[in-house]
């Protein structure tokens, strides 16, 4: 299965494509955040994304050696055919017994819903997917 960081961001697709290397921020403690700017945010804000170590780590692999800070994390963005594949390698349905189909965008709702079902607070969780509003969070 392809693994890449990209199927583990929050993002809608508009804000993957244009997050550059510049934007990914270390701190002194090493912790990470992504700087995302408020032309390129779903709600028109700039935000302060933290990053899991745990994707910190594969963000760090995935980085081309002297790499521009200028160039894209991800200059592309896989196309359904990819995305089916991937799908089916890792046998998960393209449909699942609801009917619900399975597109990329579901991995950003699938976040949400892990972080909802281990109990994070819902305003952490409307940050993180900077949501407007808390009702489209819960």
């Amino acid at each position: 299965m392809h693994t890449d960081p990209i199927s583990l961001t929050p993002f809608p697709d508009p804000e993957v494509k244009q997050l550059l290397w510049g934007h990914v921020r270390e701190e002194p403690n090493g912790s990470v955040f992504l700087k995302l700017r408020a032309s390129t945010t779903k709600n028109g804000k700039m935000a302060l994304q933290p990053v899991p170590p745990w994707l910190a780590d594969l963000l760090a692999k995935h980085r081309p050696e002297g790499v521009k800070l200028s160039a894209k994390v991800f200059p592309f963005i896989p196309r359904m055919p990819r995305f089916c594949a991937d799908l089916k390698a890792a046998g998960i349905s393209r449909v699942d017994e609801r009917g619900h189909v399975t597109v990329f965008h579901s991995l950003r709702h699938t976040l949400g819903t892990w972080l909802w079902e281990t109990g994070a607070n819902p305003r952490v969780i409307q940050e993180l997917m900077r949501h407007g509003d808390l009702r489209l969070t819960s």
